[in-house]
């Protein structure tokens, strides 16, 4: 039989389900006790409990959690409060499921990834100019190798930007469709077609008339004038370092160091001191160090959206979502690129135990306010985020149990749909939409 959630009580639960559920026992005197008056840890009011059509003190844990869940299409599990609270929908790519949800929440501005990537920008030693060696100024394979940077020179590119085009770690098939190495292949033909107009051998001409008609010109030097102007970063086989060097100043502005004509320009490099060669880093405030403070970073629409008021500074906080949830504390720290949802610091990372490739259910939450520029240690910078993470109360939870309730676990979702399918065979019916909306 199918029953409507609400419509009618259910006999009282069996003891020994009880503490799995954190579920009230027939025993305790607040069973029946007024909607919302006694939250637990899956929740026993909520908004949806005073429009329940039951006689009152009959209310149930589990009647009233699907009532106030649901289960989204990608399996995750989310409160109905949540379809009310939308504060943005932003576009991260293509297809279905290619916008991230902005929730705000009481003063909290929320939204949810599965993954977090690692942001060090304003660490110093972080980039270094390229070298023959590292034509990206770091070595993917050792980040801590001597006198080179800890990060890929392309993270610290704003313009234009590496992420529409390139895969990290050189992990890519764009490379002619970014601006930076867009004339990989006429270079790489011209300095070969250079080789082959020189060889004595009797197929180099075959080869290099190959390459001729390939780019529609009839001479070497008419290939070489069609590649004067062209760019690229990376190395040619056979073209002077310095040519591939002097290609980066093609960067229109930069986004992690900082620059002789502001955004853009020549990068500055420190000249002396235990970071003489090295790029100097460009930071919201001077004093953020990424490998020490914890912070959370906001993405360029949230923090050019001036309604959501996520401004430098303010307590931001990360829940590792599960069964026994982690959470990390920090502050919002700079503005970063579009999309860069779960963008966080090394010392954030390192806060909640995992790294850049963990795939987890990750709860993202800034508290808005003003901007916070007053220099503070890593520990003041968690406590503030633990004492406003605490305070923050929404239905009478606070902290980590509004989080709980907002997302719950799927095990907790599917061991309260099995606890109503034990008293209720068939299928679970939710009451209207509009019902739920009114809550």
């Amino acid at each position: 039989m199918s029953r409507i959630l609400g419509e009618d009580p259910f006999p009282l639960l069996a003891p020994s389900r009880s503490h799995i559920l954190g579920i009230r026992g027939s025993a305790d005197p607040n069973t029946a006790a007024h909607p919302g008056g006694t939250p637990g840890p899956t929740g026993t009011g909520g908004d949806y409990a005073s429009t329940l059509s039951r006689p009152q003190g009959l209310l149930r844990s589990v009647t009233d959690f699907l009532a106030r869940h649901l289960l989204t299409d990608n399996k995750r599990v989310q409160a109905i409060r949540l379809d009310q609270s939308v504060v943005d929908r932003i576009e991260i790519g293509r297809g279905k499921n290619a916008r991230m949800v902005v929730w705000g929440v009481e003063g909290a501005i929320l939204y949810r990834v599965r993954s977090l990537a690692r942001d060090n920008d304003g660490a110093e030693g972080n980039y270094h100019p390229p070298t023959p060696d590292f034509w990206l100024g770091y070595d993917k394979h050792n980040k801590n190798a001597k006198g080179l940077g800890r990060e890929s020179l392309l993270n610290a590119v704003g313009k234009p930007g590496a992420r529409m085009f390139l895969m990290p770690d050189g992990k890519n098939t764009d490379w002619d469709k970014y601006p930076l190495t867009s004339g990989r292949k006429i270079l790489t033909d011209m300095y070969l077609a250079k080789n082959l107009n020189n060889s004595s051998d009797p197929s180099a001409r075959t080869s290099l008339d190959e390459i001729l008609k390939r780019h529609k010109v009839s001479t070497l030097q008419e290939l070489e004038n069609k590649g004067a102007t062209a760019v690229c970063v990376m190395p040619i086989k056979g073209r002077d370092f310095q040519r591939q060097l002097n290609d980066w100043n093609n960067v229109k502005a930069w986004a992690g160091i900082q620059a002789e004509q502001g955004e853009g320009g020549k990068p500055k490099t420190h000249t002396t001191g235990p970071f003489a060669g090295y790029y100097i880093p460009r930071r919201a405030v001077d004093w953020i160090e990424p490998y020490e403070h914890p912070f959370l970073v906001r993405t360029k629409e949230l923090h050019q959206n001036a309604k959501l008021n996520v401004n430098f500074g303010v307590a931001a906080v990360v829940v590792v979502n599960g069964e026994v949830p982690r959470v990390g504390y920090g502050l919002a720290g700079e503005g970063g690129p579009p999309g860069g949802f779960g963008e966080c610091s090394s010392a954030l990372l390192d806060q909640l135990q995992v790294d850049e490739n963990s795939v987890e259910d990750f709860i993202c939450i800034f508290f808005s306010g003003g901007k916070i520029e007053k220099k503070r240690t890593a520990s003041e910078i968690r406590a503030a985020a633990v004492e406003k993470f605490n305070s923050w109360t929404v239905d009478g939870r606070k902290g980590l149990d509004v989080v709980k309730d907002l997302f719950p676990t799927f095990n907790t979702y599917m061991l309260m749909k099995e606890e109503y399918r034990r008293h209720f065979p068939g299928d679970i019916v939710l009451p209207p939409k509009s019902v739920l909306r009114r809550a």
